[in-house]
């Protein structure tokens, strides 16, 4: 399987940032199962920053724009691919 482009968040990017746009802070604890290394590849692209409160964070612009992204479609058949 080829590798998910960058500007494509994964599978627990994904949970994390929808949670995200409920458009409340959210502590690591209400994020998860996302783990402190999600967090911080999340903060790191940009997608997410610490919110006003200690240990909480919100979704960015670049987030919004992340988990709105158009997946790629891929095939179940072994053929197709």
């Amino acid at each position: 399987m080829p590798a998910r482009a960058d500007h494509l968040p994964n599978h627990l990017e994904r949970i994390a940032l929808q949670k995200l746009r409920t458009g409340r802070e959210l502590s690591l604890r209400d994020l998860g199962p996302t783990s402190r290394t999600t967090i911080l590849k999340l903060t790191n692209k940009g997608w997410i920053e610490r919110g006003a409160a200690i240990g909480t964070y919100r979704i960015t612009s670049l987030g919004e724009e992340a988990v709105r992204a158009q997946l790629p479609l891929q095939s179940k058949h072994p053929a197709n691919r």
